[in-house]
């Protein structure tokens, strides 16, 4: 088995909507950027959609499905002008049936855990469902930006967790969109 790292994708959807995807897989890096990027720009929202919170979020994760095996995890983080939120933030392994946030945490398959509050953040770690629960613990549902992922990366740093991505949504949070990319307690990348 290949060993699990870490990678920041960014694109534009056909209809102009920025969006940043911190993804967790193995094998070919480039192949893994181009896959998501190929099927992330091509996601189509129509104008009632832009301004549905439930089909923003659920347009993002039907996109996702049926990504390559090699793909284990990813988030994603979309800017919507004017849609109404919290809403914009997906996170999970591709190969599961999505659901909406329930402010549990679960292990999704290959190692990885993942923990998500109603209206963001998320995170998915390389640990136990109970380490990806207490990198959450007492973190409002709905808290997004730059200040939320720091503290999420403080918090798995003293988890000794190798691996992590996290997500808050990207519209309608205060703080806007944040995300994080951490390999071996190294920050990688974060928005």
């Amino acid at each position: 088995m290949n060993k699990l790292q870490g990678v920041m994708v960014s694109g534009i959807t056909a209809q102009g909507f920025k969006w940043l995807a911190p993804v967790i897989f193995c094998g070919n890096r480039d192949k893994v950027i181009s896959v998501v990027q190929h099927k992330v720009n091509h996601l189509f929202l129509t104008t009632k959609a832009q301004k549905d919170p439930y089909a923003i979020d659920y347009s993002l994760a039907q996109t996702v499905q049926g990504l390559p095996v090699n793909i284990r995890a990813l988030g994603i983080s979309i800017s919507i002008p004017e849609a109404a939120g919290p809403s914009g933030g997906i996170i999970g392994n591709p190969h599961l049936a999505p659901r909406s946030a329930e402010g549990i945490s679960e292990n999704i398959g290959s190692g990885l855990s993942l923990a998500a509050l109603p209206g963001g953040p998320g995170l998915i770690i390389t640990g136990t469902a109970r380490q990806a629960a207490k990198a959450l613990s007492g973190i409002k549902p709905g808290s997004g930006g730059k200040q939320i992922i720091k503290e999420i990366h403080n918090r798995i740093t003293g988890l000794d967790i190798p691996l992590a991505i996290a997500v808050t949504d990207g519209i309608a949070t205060a703080g806007g969109a944040g995300l994080l990319i951490m390999e071996n307690n190294y920050w990688i990348e974060s928005l």
